[in-house]
């Protein structure tokens, strides 16, 4: 074969195969954004295989023009098989320079060379075919980039982004407004906005996101071109290449300085609000809907002795007056069902001492509210103030008792003495009647019951002097377990015979009190007899003397007798009121006045069938 005819079917053989080679070519477009690399492409299996195809199947092709071009030249075609060869040759050098529209057509016939030819065009297709998808696609992808550049561009976080080295590859106009450098100053510099001291964090937190690692809302602080640190929020992402290697990373700024000032104003202002809530006199406290405590200010020690801590998260029913507990709980469940607020009430709470204080106070409805989601509760201790307002109440009654009571007295006073000197007289009568009538007469047995009516009768008038004329008190330092004791000496023939058993209850440490010893014998005396009285009228019982000590001196006198209705209850403390057939009505009214004169009060609660209990409070003595 001449070597030109050689050369030429190697051109030949050659170009054939410039199709596969420009596919691989061909299927992978990169584009540069800011220096920031963004590869696309066909995964590199898929092009090798398409590639080994197209390869593969235009050799053969070429082998087998080859050989059909072999056996032309054999039978002495030469002339006109180099003829049609470099026309093939043209076309092919042709599609070699990029005109991919370069087509032999179906001039060569049917024979081999038409075959070749056919060949060329099916592969001249493909590869056009294949550039079209190609330019589609790179388009696609300049108009992703573009848009991609535009979002960047646009959005309001400072984005940057970076190589591997830390350089600066993307600074948007995000992070143009935030930190006041232009795009063009930083642009293959490391950050400037990185702070000499946040240095190390920032290298750190480039490794990290060089590892895979992303960083989600990291606070911390920034500068400016003029110098000014910023509170700023940072989240970091790699950036991979095509072939999946890390290559740098992005990082999104947010300005977080309104926030941080919203976050201090607002520091600022809960610090205001607690310091006046802690420094508060009234106790605040915050409830749940299941009435346990949430929140509890300090002002709670000074007023019952517990510190916050002492009281969180315990049910506030814990420390209220057993007598209070049912009306305040159906308070509390009321205003958390309708949302209404409660208020002013008063209700007794328990010291950490063991006493009893009085508070009075209101709660606000803020169980709907997301901040605060509770029963707010101001209380304030008017333990004082209602000692002050019974004080003046008891003033008051006491001086129009007084009133009554010297009304009474005075008229008292006039019947002793006008009885007296009746009384005197039939006395006398009577005396002179049992010496004059012989004993047995019918008219002499009358004379025991006009003796018995007399001295009924003197008891009435001495009754009634003493009434109007109290004895002027003798005070000395007394202990009030002695004086029960030689009260139930008083007592104890009553006590045997009414089929009564006596129990004393007292505190190992009793204050003393200052008082008249004879007038609070006579007043431990009269409730103690009255008591038994109505036990051995009822066929027996326990008299329970009780003495207890806390502020004042408290003295119980109980007994299990018949009770007293609450109908007579409230009439026991006036004068000439009594239920016994021989009583003057005197005896409850003049103890009233002795315990008063003392300082001291009294109180009766009865039940029937149950028993009464009095109860007495005297002030104990100041020490001198």
């Amino acid at each position: 074969m001449p070597s030109g005819l050689r050369g030429r079917l190697v051109l030949v053989v050659l170009l054939a195969t410039l199709p596969s080679v420009a596919l691989l070519v061909a299927e992978a477009v990169e584009y540069h954004l800011h220096g920031l690399s963004i590869a696309v492409g066909i995964p590199r299996g898929v092009l090798v295989a398409d590639a080994g195809r197209e390869l593969a199947w235009g050799l053969g092709a070429v082998v087998l023009a080859a050989a059909l071009v072999i056996v032309v030249l054999v039978i002495g075609t030469g002339r006109w098989l180099l003829r049609d060869v470099d026309g093939l040759v043209a076309a092919t050098t042709r599609m070699a320079r990029g005109d991919v529209s370069v087509r032999v057509g179906p001039r060569y016939g049917t024979g081999e060379v038409g075959a070749l030819a056919r060949a060329f065009d099916d592969m001249a297709n493909a590869v056009e075919a294949r550039q079209r998808e190609t330019e589609r696609a790179r388009e696609e992808l300049e108009a992703s980039h573009e848009t991609l550049a535009a979002v960047i561009a646009a959005v309001p976080p400072a984005i940057v982004a970076l190589d591997d080295r830390g350089h600066v590859t993307i600074w948007n106009g995000g992070a143009e407004r935030m930190f006041g450098w232009r795009k063009q100053d930083v642009l293959g510099r490391r950050n400037p906005a990185v702070p000499e001291h946040a240095q190390p964090q920032f290298d750190s937190i480039l490794d990290r996101a060089l590892g895979g690692e992303r960083i989600v809302d990291l606070e911390t602080r920034r500068r400016t071109a003029a110098g000014e640190l910023i509170d700023v929020s940072l989240s970091t992402a790699p950036v991979h290449d095509p072939a999946g290697r890390v290559i740098g990373a992005v990082v999104v700024y947010v300005d977080i300085r309104e926030r941080k000032a919203a976050e201090e104003r607002l520091a600022r202002s809960e610090a205001h609000f607690r310091a006046l809530i802690e420094n508060a006199q009234d106790s605040i406290t915050v409830l749940d809907a299941s009435a346990r405590i949430r929140y509890q200010s300090p002002a709670i020690e000074p007023i019952l002795g517990y510190t916050p801590g002492e009281v969180l998260a315990r049910d506030v029913l814990d420390f209220i007056h057993p007598d209070d507990r049912r009306r305040v709980s159906r308070l509390i469940e009321e205003s958390a069902a309708t949302g209404e607020s409660i208020g002013p009430i008063q209700c007794r709470a328990r010291h950490r001492d063991g006493a009893w204080r009085i508070l009075e106070g209101v709660a606000t409805n803020l169980l709907r509210d997301p901040v605060v989601s509770g029963l707010v509760i101001n209380a304030r201790d008017v333990t004082e103030r209602h000692r002050a307002e019974e004080e003046v109440r008891r003033q008051r009654e006491m001086i129009a008792r007084n009133e009554k009571l010297a009304a009474l007295g005075r008229l008292a006073a006039g019947l002793a003495h006008e009885l007296r000197n009746p009384l005197t007289v039939l006395n006398g009568r009577i005396a002179l009647l049992r010496n004059e009538l012989p004993a047995g007469t019918p008219s002499a047995r009358h004379l025991p019951s006009l003796e018995e009516a007399a001295e009924r009768m003197k008891s009435i008038v001495q009754g009634l002097s003493s009434y109007s004329k109290p004895v002027k008190p003798m005070r000395a330092m007394l202990d009030v377990r002695d004086l029960l004791g030689g009260v139930l000496g008083l007592i104890a023939h009553e006590v045997k015979t009414g089929g009564v058993t006596v129990q004393i209850e007292a505190d190992r440490e009793v204050p003393r009190i200052v008082a008249d010893p004879s007038q609070i014998t006579q007043v431990l005396l009269n409730l103690a007899t009255n008591a038994v009285e109505a036990m051995a009228d009822a066929g027996g019982g326990r008299l329970t003397l009780r003495v207890a000590a806390n502020h004042d001196v408290r003295i119980e006198i109980a007994d299990t007798g018949p009770g007293i209705s609450e109908d007579r209850l409230a009439a026991i403390w006036e004068p000439f009121y009594t239920t016994k057939p021989e009583g003057t009505g005197l005896g409850l009214s003049i103890v009233r006045g002795i315990v008063e004169d003392h300082g001291g009060t009294i109180r009766v609660e009865s039940q029937v069938r149950v028993g009464t209990t009095f109860t007495i409070t005297l002030p104990r003595a100041q020490p001198p």
